[in-house]
């Protein structure tokens, strides 16, 4: 051990100078035979009996973000990056130990455990930390490893104040002080641990202030200088070493490097040095209020990482946006549905004329009306004819159960419901139990063919709200998310994680009643794009669809995760001519991924996440690579006007 080293060097000098080494009268077997036997006449019963009643219940593991995934083998690979305090802030820390009449040790492992707290989010935290184990005098000039680890636990809760926290930490530490002669390997075997081969048991993180003062050698004709080993090996996950230096305290954080970048440990030390500044300058502060992020990280975060801001067409309906694609391209195929085709100029046309009937009916700014539709043509009609006529469109699908469909309706209020006939039967409806009026669109074509095709005036605007989308309901009652025109605007024009032009075509695989079809309808509808539908019974078929991928030249398409990975696995070649696919929502398959980027090439993987009152998404990631050691794929940067 480290004394050890101090003791071999002295001797070595006494030699070289000639002098005659003192006998010892104990050696380390003597050490070794007097643990042995307090542990057999039942001495240790007092202490075992402490660490014990520490460690009963249940046993925290040290939650840390890694950067790779951690191997299933422990891996004793590390790497170390050293810092300091500075002379000024080693003395604000001392004066803290001295007002609140603790120790340097206490006050460091205090600020280490903020400093976990802060990245795992646990308050119940274990630390390991070396004890010297030489509790006889005549055991001072033995060389050995008498080392032991003491599991040092504490709650760093962030209703308590710093101070309040040291104390605890005071408290605990003359506890574990007293009963430091329990060996560390014994109190593992008696908790009876499930064993981990990927971690240290019980302790994955460890603290040593290092207190003795350096051999000063001084030995005429030889010079003696330190040599600075780097051993490249980390016991634990993570370890911070302490000493105080000549010009304030000298610190080292020794890491697995198969668990941490080295930039990371450097984000760490940073941080650490933050908690200590904090801390020292008001020891009042609640945990909870400890920050450990400086300015300039704080800046990258909020405005170098959300500088996303870029012109789009923020002051426009969507509406009024696809009315420009109708006038630009109005011969540009819109709506693929199977043989059935819609130009840009007629689902125009159509979507005016029952717009028409919409406001006839009372449909005006931010009325939501409901939508009870299959996948069809006439969905799109009705979607576009709500928007265009002021109103907020609230998706309903048939498949839904009947309790579901009410309580929606019931929640919502809508103005009217437009349906078809077939659907009310088929979910087993009465016109009457459903408290809004409904338009049965495939009762009046006759009369909506009649009227005005032309465009309406608008009385709606970018802030009104476009449509209403209830979320799954998995953590309760679902509940229903409002989004306005510039919301999903804003995820498909004028972006940075895609460009859709008139000569792409999208396949609409999502349901309408969830945002992933907002990407897919207005991403092709308000860039002049194809829209191709997809029937429920292909969305399942695998066979059938890859084969309308290819057949249909789909260029860009929106998958869930689940459905990307099933489709790398039964016909990656439909993605051939595919110049972009997004997918997520659900955790990635590394291997998937890498099978179709070998595929598909660099500049086509897009990987999405973005929760549903985002709309759609907010963050992306292009795939140019993929890296096995970090078990996923990020998430990525802000999409543009987004913010994180």
């Amino acid at each position: 051990d480290g004394i050890s080293m101090n003791i071999f060097m002295k001797e070595l000098v006494g030699l070289y100078q000639g002098k005659q080494l003192s006998q010892l009268r104990l050696q380390y077997k003597d050490f070794s035979q007097w643990q042995n036997s307090l542990l057999k006449q039942g001495i240790m019963k007092k202490q075992e009996g402490y660490w014990l009643e520490l460690f009963k219940g249940e046993i925290p593991v040290l939650d840390m973000p890694t950067d790779y995934i951690r191997p299933a083998v422990q891996s004793f690979e590390g790497g170390r990056v050293s810092f300091g305090a500075g002379a000024e802030l080693t003395q604000r820390v001392k004066k803290l130990a001295g007002d609140t009449e603790t120790t340097l040790f206490m006050v460091l492992l205090s600020a280490y455990n903020v400093l976990l707290q802060k990245y795992t989010g646990q308050d119940d935290i274990v630390i390991g930390s070396p004890i010297a184990g030489r509790p006889n005098v005549e055991l001072e000039n033995v060389i050995g490893m008498f080392v032991n680890t003491l599991a040092m636990r504490n709650y760093p809760k962030n209703s308590n104040t710093f101070i309040e926290f040291l104390e605890e930490v005071k408290i605990n530490s003359l506890k574990a002080f007293e009963n430091q002669d329990y060996q560390f390997e014994e109190l593992v075997d008696k908790l009876n641990l499930k064993r981990d081969l990927s971690r240290n048991p019980l302790v994955s993180a460890a603290f040593g202030l290092q207190n003795m003062d350096p051999v000063r050698i001084d030995l005429d004709g030889l010079k003696f200088v330190p040599w600075g080993a780097d051993s490249r090996t980390s016991k634990f996950d993570i370890t911070l070493h302490a000493l105080e230096g000549n010009n304030g305290f000298e610190f080292a954080f020794e890491y697995s490097t198969r668990l941490f970048k080295e930039q990371t440990i450097e984000r760490l030390s940073e941080h650490f040095i933050n908690i200590l500044e904090q801390i020292s300058e008001n020891p009042d502060k609640k945990l909870s209020q400890i920050d450990i992020l400086g300015d300039k990280e704080k800046s990258k975060l909020l405005y170098e990482f959300n500088n996303t801001k870029t012109d789009y067409p923020r002051h426009c309906t969507i509406g009024e946006l696809f009315e420009q694609q109708a006038k630009e391209v109005p011969d540009n195929t819109a709506l693929v549905f199977g043989d059935k085709k819609l130009t840009y100029g007629e689902l125009n046309q159509k979507s005016n004329q029952l717009a028409r009937l919409l406001r006839e009916n009372g449909v005006t700014a931010d009325s939501i009306v409901g939508l009870i539709n299959q996948r069809s043509i006439q969905m799109i009609v009705n979607i576009l004819a709500v928007l265009k006529a002021g109103g907020a469109y609230l998706p309903i699908d048939p498949q839904y159960p009947k309790g579901r469909i009410m309580g929606m309706i019931e929640d919502s209020k809508p103005i009217l419901v437009l349906t078809e006939n077939s659907m009310l039967q088929e979910i087993q409806l009465e016109e009457g139990e459903i408290s809004s009026d409904v338009i049965y669109t495939d009762k009046i074509q006759d009369k909506i063919a009649l009227l005005s095709g032309e465009n309406l005036t608008y009385i709606s605007s970018p802030k009104r709200l476009a449509y209403v989308m209830y979320t799954s309901g998995s953590t309760g009652i679902p509940k229903g998310n409002l989004t306005m025109h510039y919301n999903i605007v804003r995820v498909v024009k004028n972006t940075n994680y895609i460009e859709i032009n008139n000569r792409d075509r999208l396949m609409q695989l999502s349901n309408y009643a969830f945002d992933g079809s907002t990407f897919d309808i207005f991403g092709a509808l308000l860039n002049g794009a194809a829209l191709v539908m997809v029937n429920k019974e292909t969305v399942v078929d695998m066979f059938e669809l890859t084969r309308l991928i290819k057949d249909e030249k789909i260029t860009v398409v929106f998958m869930t995760t689940a459905l990307f990975n099933t489709l790398v696995d039964v016909n990656i070649e439909c993605l051939k001519d595919v110049r972009k696919v997004l997918f997520g929502g659900e955790r990635v398959s590394l291997n998937h991924v890498q099978k179709a980027l070998e595929y598909m090439g660099k500049g086509k993987i897009v990987h999405m996440y973005g929760p549903t009152e985002s709309t759609v998404y907010a963050t992306y990631h292009d795939v140019n690579k993929v890296d096995k050691r970090f078990g996923t794929v990020p998430i990525g940067k802000p999409l543009s006007n987004t913010n994180l």
